[in-house]
């Protein structure tokens, strides 16, 4: 099994994949992985702005962080418990 680190390296040119061939090339280079123990307890997501807002001066990884905080905060759970987080836009 990939260590998290190398999962990321892998998965991060991929992110954008949006056909069967292009998601079977990730899997392929994952490998499997074991999801029988996964356990997705809560989400948030980052504020809407618009261009320019107020926003405008706050960093992408700060917002992502704090969307993160919450999501813990709602699902009762220790940062410590959690073992990965998966993070991504829309």
């Amino acid at each position: 099994m990939n260590t998290t680190l190398e999962r990321g390296a892998i998965i991060a040119p991929l992110l954008n994949v949006r056909t069967p061939s292009e998601r079977s090339v990730l899997k392929k280079e994952m490998g499997e992985i074991d999801m029988s123990k996964t356990v997705i307890l809560s989400a948030a997501r980052t504020p809407v702005g618009k261009f320019g807002g107020s926003l405008k001066d706050v960093k992408a990884t700060e917002l992502g962080g704090i969307a993160i905080k919450a999501a813990l905060e709602r699902a009762n759970v220790s940062a410590n418990d959690v073992e990965e987080v998966i993070f991504g836009t829309v």
